[in-house]
């Protein structure tokens, strides 16, 4: 059995496809979800969600996730997400320097602390990405 796998965002479906394993990033850790898995509603954090594809054994495709809940039952697994991004295109000295300019800019200016946070995260989690993947 497999798992069908929906992740959606108020703007757009990000992911409608089949998986052999999702692994959630929640308030409590990660979770990894396979088929016949018990039902489930769980609060997602800002992290990386990672997607195993039915129609590719051995590839994992990561994706940052930025707060939003899951639901899983009966093999159905819909995730609804505040925002959701590819696995970026940047090396990781490429990501430090990123997430350092964020930091640095936001420690002088502090406007905006929800869009700080958010961005700050964001960048976080990009670093966090090229050291796994």
């Amino acid at each position: 059995m497999v798992l069908n796998v929906k992740i959606i965002t108020p703007y757009r479906v990000a992911w409608a496809n089949t998986a052999n394993t999702i692994i959630l990033p929640t308030t409590t850790g990660e979770i990894g979800i396979l088929s016949n898995h018990a039902n489930l509603v769980t609060n997602i954090e800002t992290g990386v969600l990672t997607v195993q594809p039915e129609n590719k054994p051995g590839t994992l495709v990561p994706l940052i996730v930025l707060g939003g809940f899951a639901s899983v039952s009966n093999n159905e697994v819909i995730v609804l997400l505040n925002e959701v991004e590819p696995k970026p295109d940047m090396t990781l000295e490429e990501a430090e320097t990123s997430l350092a300019e964020v930091i640095s800019k936001n420690l002088s200016t502090k406007k905006d602390k929800k869009r700080t946070n958010c961005i700050f995260a964001k960048k976080l989690n990009k670093l966090q990405l090229e050291l796994k993947f």
